[in-house]
């Protein structure tokens, strides 16, 4: 079962088959969490709890997931609509800033490497606003294609690639100014 799709995984998962839905944990947990460790400034506590969530959101409503669609985009969907609950919740984005203020870059750029320039890399993308950090991650992080990011954030194709390029060529400014050298 290991080496099913995850769209065949979901129809299992839909029939409430539990060996399925751990198969798909386990594929994405990971992932899942550090999205949202990313988006929710890299708190670990509100992570996890909305990595339980979304979990349970998958399962609920695994019997109306459209299997011509990529589970993964689909997940990732879920779990962007999470974190904007969450962002309603808290009142709003600023609020939100200040309550779970941790700063998560190394999430998305590799944590093994130290230099200077890596500081002010995390640094840089610490400071985004979360639209930028999600778009940053989905991308980076992810590795996911323009096309899946626009399912994702429910935007034309057209968008996500000004939005990405306004913020490659923003980051870069960035980290220029703060001292680093600039390859993005």
């Amino acid at each position: 079962m290991k080496s099913q799709t995850d769209e065949r995984l979901m129809k299992k998962v839909a029939r409430l088959n539990e060996e399925a839905f751990v198969i798909l944990y386990n594929r994405y947990s990971d992932r899942w969490y550090k999205f949202l460790k990313s988006s929710m400034f890299g708190n670990s506590e509100i992570a996890n709890d909305l990595l339980q969530e979304l979990c349970l959101k998958i399962v609920t409503r695994a019997s109306s997931f459209d299997h011509t669609r990529s589970f993964r985009v689909w997940s990732f969907t879920i779990a962007r609509n999470l974190v904007k609950n969450e962002i309603r919740r808290v009142g709003n984005y600023s609020k939100l800033k200040d309550k779970y203020q941790r700063t998560a870059p190394e999430l998305i750029v590799r944590p093994y490497n130290t230099s200077d320039e890596s500081r002010i890399i995390k640094q840089q993308i610490s400071l985004l606003c979360q639209e930028d950090r999600e778009l940053f991650y989905l991308r980076f992080g992810e590795e996911l294609k323009l096309k899946e990011i626009a399912l994702i954030q429910n935007q034309p194709i057209g968008t996500v690639k000004s939005r990405l390029s306004r913020l490659m060529n923003k980051l870069s400014r960035k980290i220029v100014n703060a001292g680093g050298k600039s390859e993005m």
